[in-house]
């Protein structure tokens, strides 16, 4: 049966909801978690091998010269290095959109009352157009962070739902953050109190030797799916 559509949920109800699913399918969405972060801890660990590996190889160095100045060599050791951790920061972001989109899609197959089947939790539809509004998403923060750091966050809280509308929705991703902007800009107070509430979920998630995020983060995930469906006015199974 379907629960109640439209408007705002409070925090407590989200979070009720997120642990009353997460309960109810305990073993399907740990399993679900657990290959979440190792598939972001085998893309880390790639990147660190080739960061190793790139000092390792390097042609480059730093000496003193003849007249005693300290010097490095920026020949193409040096820019090896510098792909290196290009290519380390590309693999830790790519784990960590994969991680979300796994995540998302817990969330938004629990609120529907459908089956957490692996194939679809782990299913490259709509990969693409994620990947690219993560992106998107990840300059603009960044563009936000350099501007005494507030914008930044503005950026993430209003458009921390724009993943929701790409796979629920089946939006292009600028469409999608246009819409997730939107929805937040409505009642802005209450998504913020809630995702303060994600937040330190998560937070006290991670203090506990970063076990408890095995919890904390698909709760969330669940509780934020249901805001989502609360806010688009979209029945909830209940």
């Amino acid at each position: 049966m379907g629960g109640p559509a439209g408007g705002f949920p409070s925090v407590g109800e989200a979070f009720n909801y997120g642990w009353t699913k997460f309960q109810a399918n305990v073993g399907q969405i740990i399993v679900a978690a657990i290959i979440g972060f190792a598939i972001m801890a085998v893309l880390s660990l790639i990147g660190y091998v080739l960061i190793f590996a790139s000092v390792i190889n390097a042609s480059g160095g730093c000496e003193f010269n003849r007249r005693g100045e300290y010097v490095c060599d920026t020949g193409p050791g040096f820019f090896v290095i510098l792909l290196a951790w290009a290519v380390f920061l590309g693999l830790i972001y790519f784990g960590q959109f994969l991680f979300d989109l796994l995540m998302i899609r817990v969330g938004l197959l629990t609120t529907a009352g459908e089956p957490l089947d692996m194939s679809r939790l782990l299913s490259t539809e709509r990969l693409g157009p994620y990947l690219i509004g993560s992106v998107i998403m990840t300059v603009l923060a960044m563009i936000g962070f350099v501007f005494c750091i507030i914008p930044g966050i503005l950026v993430l809280i209003f458009g921390r739902f724009f993943g929701y509308y790409i796979l629920d929705k089946g939006q292009a991703p600028v469409d999608a953050i246009k819409s997730s902007f939107n929805l937040v800009k409505n009642n802005f107070g209450a998504v913020f109190v809630f995702l303060l509430a994600v937040f330190a979920a998560n937070w006290v998630g991670s203090i506990l030797c970063y076990i408890g995020l095995i919890v904390t983060v698909p709760l969330t995930a669940i509780a934020t799916a249901y805001y989502y469906r609360r806010a688009e006015g979209q029945p909830v199974v209940a």
